[in-house]
């Protein structure tokens, strides 16, 4: 006959395997927290005990229990919500569930998830009070790449590709390549054109544009990004450019010239413009009255003696 320690063993030992039973390893894509797209593997470590203090795993990330059916038949959208939240999050190797849909990790959670030994406390492929399910995020390799994505978009192998060069010592030196895609990369490129990039116009960042081959002036300036429509001036020595932010981000700048002032105007500066408002000079001299002019005396006749009598 069997001990009651070897019954209960067993009893664990079969709810766990119905415990794995219920979820396999799951495959899916996850954004790190740099946004960069992954595919991992998340597959089931074991289910594990908790407590109030120390907590196994410490940090309570995301609660995912609205996803949660009694009946396990949603357990898997639990798994992926747990899974895409502790990636973003960088709980990038272990998390656990518990209390039906809480998503639990730590910065050392693969030290820490067994501190309290294996439970009996899970079911549908999440845990109950005080039982973290445990599952282990595996990134998968990417495979041999055979198409290329050059500048932001996608181009099959042995495609034709039209892509800008390396201009970014230089953006005067900017040029459009031709190049063949050869296992991932741009292989037999040769210059199809100068872009005589900055000779319309002055700029405060050029960038690469997707599906552009020479540089486009970025909707930026003085450190900031600027709103569609709006205008500015760039200005390098005697030389001054108004730009326009347009659609997508890029501007559009064009050099202005003759902006001089004729003798007799003044140069009054125009915010978003080269060329100043030329207005007549106020005169400076002051005019002098007429002089006076003093009415001739007309002689009078002497008079008449004697005056008296």
């Amino acid at each position: 006959m069997l001990s009651l320690s070897k019954c209960l063993f067993l009893v664990w030992y079969f709810s766990s395997l119905k415990v794995f039973a219920v979820q396999p390893s799951i495959t899916m894509s996850l954004k790190d927290d740099k946004e960069n797209t992954v595919n991992v593997k998340v597959q089931a470590v074991g289910c594990f005990g908790d407590a109030h203090s120390p907590r196994a795993l410490r940090n309570m990330y995301f609660n995912a229990r609205g996803f949660y059916a009694p009946d396990g038949s949603k357990t898997t959208d639990v798994i992926k919500a747990c899974a895409e939240n502790a990636y973003e999050r960088g709980y990038k190797v272990v998390f656990g569930i518990q209390y039906y849909g809480e998503c639990w990790s730590d910065d050392v959670a693969e030290g820490r998830y067994n501190m309290y030994g294996v439970s009996s406390s899970c079911e549908h492929g999440v845990g109950k009070g005080w039982a973290n399910m445990v599952y282990r995020i595996t990134v998968i390799p990417k495979s041999p790449v055979e198409g290329c994505n050059i500048n932001g978009k996608e181009y099959s192998k042995e495609a034709e590709m039209m892509i800008p060069n390396d201009w970014s010592s230089n953006v005067y030196d900017s040029k459009c390549m031709k190049c063949i895609c050869s296992g991932g990369q741009a292989m037999d490129c040769q210059v199809q054109m100068f872009c005589e990039t900055g000779y319309e116009g002055l700029c405060s960042r050029w960038r690469n544009a997707t599906g552009e081959c020479c540089p486009v002036c970025d909707c930026y300036h003085e450190g900031k990004p600027m709103e569609v429509g709006s205008t500015w001036v760039v200005r390098e020595g005697p030389r001054c450019s108004e730009c326009t932010c347009g659609a997508n981000n890029i501007a559009k700048c064009t050099n202005q010239q003759g902006c001089i002032c004729t003798d007799g105007y003044d140069a009054i500066p125009v915010p978003g413009k080269c060329c100043p408002e030329c207005v007549p000079k106020k005169s400076t001299t002051t005019t002098s009255p007429p002089p006076e002019t003093i009415p001739t005396t007309k002689e009078r006749p002497p008079p008449t003696f004697p005056i008296f009598v």
